[in-house]
C-alpha cells in the first residue's frame, strides 16, 4: 500500500524505475489480477522494465503523504485524482505529474499486457528525459 507518495516516486526516479500506482478496492477481483500476472512481475530486480508499484485503496480511510507532502486519506486521494472505479494504473514522475495514460479497467486480458508494457515504456522514456 502507499505511504508516501512523494518520497517512494524520489526513490524510484532515483532508483532508475517508473513510479506505478494501482488504484483498486479489496472485493476487486481485476484488481488481483493486475498485481498478481502483470505488477508483481514487474516489481522484480530481474524485470527488463523496472518499476516500484504501489497501491491506493480507492474505499480506505487510511492515511497517506501525497506528492505534496500532505496528509490526505486514500479514499480522498482517489477521489482527487478523479478515480472513481478500479482498476486503475497511474505512472507518475517524482513531482507526481503523470508520465503515460493510464489504463483503465481490464478491457481484455490478452492485450492487457501489452498495454501496459507500452506505457511503462513511454513513462521510463519520459522520466530519462527529465533533469533530476
Amino acid at each position: 500500500m502507499a505511504r508516501d507518495l512523494s518520497a517512494e516516486a524520489r526513490q524510484a526516479a532515483v532508483d532508475g524505475k517508473v513510479y506505478v500506482i494501482l488504484f483498486g478496492a479489496p472485493d476487486c477481483s481485476w484488481c488481483v489480477k493486475v498485481r498478481r500476472n502483470y505488477l508483481a512481475p514487474l516489481n522484480k530486480p530481474t524485470a527488463e522494465l523496472k518499476i516500484l508499484a504501489r497501491e491506493i485503496d480507492i474505499e480506505s480511510d487510511e492515511r497517506l503523504t501525497d506528492f505534496a507532502g500532505k496528509s490526505i486519506s486514500h479514499r480522498a486521494f482517489a477521489r482527487a485524482r478523479g478515480v472513481r472505479f478500479t482498476p486503475v494504473v497511474v505512472f507518475f514522475d517524482a513531482r507526481g505529474d503523470e508520465l503515460a495514460e493510464s489504463i483503465l479497467g481490464m478491457a481484455s486480458e490478452d492485450f492487457y499486457g501489452a498495454y501496459l508494457e507500452e506505457r511503462l515504456i513511454t513513462a521510463r522514456d519520459r522520466t530519462i528525459r527529465q533533469p533530476r
